[in-house]
């Protein structure tokens, strides 16, 4: 009954002692206080004590006097634990997880299946919470920082490049950096200025298409043009790129040229985006504010240039 917490009682562990009990009852009538709670250690102390009163920006007046440990941890800023903190630890965490398998993978089969995810765990779990995880935190806002530096220097210039590379970076799966960034933008400032920057290296990728396939003349290379350049301007350039422009590689460059077009418009502009959503006509929503004309403006602006580039510019065929 005491387990199923229906009475009263002491269990004789670390948290049901009767000593521990007397203990924290005896300091609070010292201190004058209501009731007290004995933690493991000084640490875990300090941890209750100033995290229930205290908040991101508050500020701890403190005496130096104080144990030397407590006062200076009251000196660092202690981050927020929140979402954009844990994307990068969570790369990196699945990078080692990686690793630590292949060994593992050696075991006997007997024992395989029961050893691996224990040794996995072990290794990885304390590696992302003491490593990874302040790691993740600090590369997090660096990486802010810088973008935030060069696009206060040239937003044009910023908006341009960003434009120009995120489709070669697509092909290879690199956008996904970015992405952790532009969470990071989000939480701690409220909005994002790097996903309107995309817009229109999205739609220059779909005009690229779309003039590929009016070119085209085998019949099925026709119709996958033309669906892809479809989904593409929904938002999903994967077709697009691995199935038209990026075997051709010419409609890659012009789609390209488009988005260093559109990326310069929202840059000029300076479109943000107030939750995170990769750009389309669909998720438009998303970046209503400043700049969001200009940021409409981005989309056909890009697709135009990819379209007529490739279509002046690209033979029928180029398999």
């Amino acid at each position: 009954r005491l387990f199923d917490l229906e009475e009263n009682g002491y269990f004789y562990t670390r948290l049901q002692n009767p000593t521990n009990d007397y203990v924290a009852a005896k300091i609070a009538e010292l201190e004058g206080g209501t009731a007290a709670m004995l933690t493991s250690s000084g640490q875990a102390a300090n941890f209750f004590a100033l995290f229930n009163i205290c908040e991101c920006g508050s500020h701890i007046v403190a005496s130096s006097s104080i144990y030397g440990g407590t006062f200076n941890l009251l000196c660092f800023k202690v981050p927020p634990a929140v979402y954009h903190s844990s994307v990068i630890p969570v790369l990196l965490a699945v990078g080692l997880l990686h690793f630590i398998e292949k060994p593992c993978d050696r075991l006997q089969e007997a024992v395989r299946g029961f050893l691996k995810p224990i040794i996995c765990m072990a290794v990885v779990l304390p590696a992302t919470f003491m490593i990874f995880g302040p790691a993740g935190t600090y590369i997090g806002a660096v990486l802010t920082k810088a973008f935030f530096s060069i696009y206060s220097f040239n937003p044009v210039a910023a908006g341009a490049f960003m434009g120009t590379i995120i489709q070669p970076m697509v092909s290879i799966g690199a956008h996904w950096a970015i992405v952790p960034v532009v969470l990071n933008n989000i939480s701690e400032k409220g909005y994002d200025i790097i996903m309107p920057l995309l817009a229109g290296a999205v739609y220059g990728q779909a005009g690229a298409a779309l003039a590929v396939g009016i070119r085209e003349t085998v019949r099925e290379k026709k119709i996958t043009a033309f669906q892809s350049s479809f989904t593409a301007c929904l938002g999903v350039t994967e077709p697009a790129l691995y199935s038209i422009n990026l075997p051709r590689m010419k409609p890659l460059l012009f789609g390209c040229l488009g988005g260093t077009a559109g990326g310069a418009l929202t840059g000029l502009a300076g479109t943000h985006c107030i939750s995170f959503a990769f750009p389309s006509i669909l998720t438009s929503v998303a970046f209503v504010g400043q700049g969001f004309a200009l940021f409409l403006l981005s989309m056909p602006v890009g697709f135009a240039i990819g379209f007529f580039l490739t279509f002046l510019f690209s033979g029928k065929n180029n398999d």
